[in-house]
């Protein structure tokens, strides 16, 4: 009888410490990512997103489109139990330059964006909230610097970590910071015309 008394609470032991894990590891947010719409000369968009085992390059099957605006998007996906109350995200968001050789080049750092956003719209458990950070029209791109024509470039999205807080009715609070994947797009400039997009490229760590 002592025998099975003691399984028992060895039994409950497991399946407290189990329930822990469980409520702690549905209250993080697995999932921030970084992605890019570009919006082409036609008004038609596509959206890239990380969806796929790193690193990942997606061509673009619009490369014969001019490119009129590009913007940086932030997603989250938060998995959570509770009242949802609130959230708060925070971060920057930076741009750097690349001239694409065998070696890329540097041209300089483009953009510092802050990533920051809060609401207390909810965002239910398990799906997807997006929002741009910032729209670039090309013409905003081409003041960047003086590209050459029939040349391709590449704009490197990367980030500091990104934190996410949910607040919930009870009176908590869950926070996780996550690093997502940088996006590397590669484009070409076509003298005169503009840009045009050749392949979005997303690697869990800089690549250059």
């Amino acid at each position: 009888m002592r025998k099975k008394k003691l399984i028992m609470v060895a039994s409950l032991a497991v399946i407290a410490i189990a329930a822990i894990i469980v409520y702690e590891y549905s209250s993080q947010i697995p999932n921030v990512i970084i992605g890019l719409r570009i919006t082409y000369e036609d008004g038609t968009s596509r959206v890239f997103y990380p969806f796929g085992k790193l690193p990942l390059t997606i061509v673009d099957v619009a490369t014969g489109l001019n490119v009129s605006m590009l913007s940086i998007d932030l997603a989250v996906t938060p998995v959570y139990t509770g009242l949802f109350k609130n959230w708060t995200v925070t971060g920057t968001i930076y741009l750097d330059g690349y001239q694409d050789a065998a070696v890329p080049i540097l041209l300089g750092r483009w953009g510092t964006y802050d990533a920051g956003k809060s609401g207390t719209n909810v965002i239910p458990s398990g799906s997807g909230y997006a929002w741009p950070v910032v729209n670039l029209p090309v013409a905003t791109i081409e003041s960047w610097y003086a590209f050459a024509g029939n040349t391709v470039y590449t704009i490197k999205v990367s980030s500091t970590p990104i934190t996410m807080s949910i607040g919930f009715k009870e009176g908590n609070v869950r926070s996780l910071t996550v690093t997502p994947p940088t996006v590397e797009w590669d484009f070409k400039y076509v003298a005169p015309n503009g840009f045009t997009s050749l392949s979005v490229k997303f690697t869990a760590r800089p690549s250059f």
